[in-house]
Formats: C-alpha cells, structure tokens, sequence
C-alpha cells in the first residue's frame, strides 16, 4: 500500500512542476504574481525535480543519485503525458493555480502517508 502512495506522490510532484511550465507558457497577461518572484518561481521546479525523487528512492531502493537522474528523464519526456492526463481526470475547473495547488497539497498528503505507512 505504501507503493501506491509513494508512486502517486511522485506523480503528482511532477504534474505540479507540468502545470506550472503550462500557465508560463500560456498568455503572458494571464501569469500569476508568483511568477515575478525567483523565490517562489522555484518551487514548481523544485517540486518537479528534487521531491519525487524522496518517495522514487523509497520505492525502488536505487541511490539518489541514479534515481534523480531517472526522475530527470521521467519529467523531461512525460510530464506533458503526465500533467494532461491528471488534469483530464482531476481538474477543478477553477484554474490552473488552483490545480497547481491541489496537486502539490495532494503530493505532500500521499507523500507522509506513504512514509507512514512504509
């Protein structure tokens, strides 16, 4: 059960990062104010990058390092897949920050009960 949770947080990591790069690439009079600040302009990045590589470490039990670099071809081929996919079956219709947010609250909550549960 702690593979599902796992697997799913990893996912949802890297469609946060797939819907941030979606909202930057759209119309540049739609962009959030986050988007102003190198700060905050960080964190999808971060979230797509770095974090799933905590639960893919955990599930496949390689070294972080191999499993950054399996995670870095995972979002560079397949987040578009990846964010379409998600968005097609869990959009709130509100927005792409509200689902940016969503999926990031979403990858947080699997990804402690994931560890809890390993």
């Amino acid at each position: 059960m702690a593979t599902f949770f796992l697997i799913t947080s990893a996912i949802l990591f890297i469609v946060t990062f797939g819907i941030h790069l979606l909202i930057y690439n759209g119309d540049p009079l739609d962009k959030p104010m986050y988007t102003t600040n190198p700060l905050l302009y960080a964190i999808p990045y971060v979230s797509g990058f770095i974090l799933p590589v905590i639960p893919l470490t955990l599930v496949f039990e390689f070294h972080w390092l191999i499993t950054f670099f399996i995670n870095f071809g995972i979002v560079y081929f397949l987040w578009p897949t990846l964010t379409k996919v998600v968005l097609a079956r869990m959009a709130s219709g509100r927005g792409f920050g509200i689902d940016m947010m969503y999926s990031f609250i979403g990858a947080v909550i699997t990804l402690i009960i994931g560890i809890v549960v390993l």
